[in-house]
């Protein structure tokens, strides 16, 4: 489950729901991870199995004029297969959600960039994939603006990597590569895109993970 939160007027954080999933099953580790951005809020279900063995699933959930949240849809993967793991990270921007199925393309990862359309639907615009052989990219991700930054942690034997994607009108690009120097970790960079007002944080390969956060 995920407990939502609110800042009351003295300060204090007091628990206001208990969200569930409405097809809920054991084992389905339904809340692994979560994300909120205004009235949505976005949750991973990697092992959720309704499609195919531990294909991952993602939950939103909307806000309603009353201030409660309701399950309005649950994404699953048109191309899924078994033990991809869809919904190990998430996180939303406005009307683009990015999800990541870190098992996927072969243990490479895969992240799955939707975008809220005029019908209140989130669809897929597009699969971002990269060539890094069980890189299990997808393994953390995070979005901002035009920007989407996805983690590698198995990359280079467990060295961790973060790869950087730039969103357009038409599809979504990738910069081209570069090694981060003295760090264990792939950053693919953009002079254009590494201005004082983006900020890019990628986990320290020390910790043995690649968390990735744009902003």
């Amino acid at each position: 489950a995920a407990y939502v939160f609110k800042k009351n007027e003295t300060g204090n954080w007091t628990q206001v729901q208990k969200l569930t999933a409405l097809d809920g099953s054991a084992s389905d580790y339904f809340a692994n991870s979560v994300t909120i951005s205004e009235s949505t809020i976005l949750i991973g279900s990697y092992l959720n199995s309704e499609l195919i063995s531990t294909a991952g699933a993602a939950y939103f959930f909307e806000r309603n004029e009353t201030g409660d949240w309701n399950q309005i849809q649950k994404f699953l993967a048109s191309d899924a297969v078994a033990n991809d793991q869809l919904g190990y990270s998430v996180d939303v921007d406005g009307d683009y959600a990015i999800i990541g199925a870190m098992q996927a393309n072969s243990a490479k990862g895969a992240v799955y960039v939707l975008n809220y359309n005029e019908s209140g639907n989130w669809t897929q615009k597009t699969k971002l994939l990269v060539d890094d052989s069980f890189a299990w990219f997808g393994y953390s991700s995070s979005i901002s603006g035009p920007h989407i930054l996805g983690g590698g942690e198995n990359y280079g034997s467990a060295r961790g990597s973060a790869y950087l994607f730039e969103l357009t009108t038409e599809s979504v690009v990738s910069e081209a590569d570069s090694t981060l120097p003295n760090v264990y970790l792939s950053l693919p960079v953009n002079e254009t895109n590494t201005t004082d007002t983006t900020i890019y944080f990628v986990g320290n390969a020390s910790d043995e993970t690649a968390l990735a956060n744009v902003s």
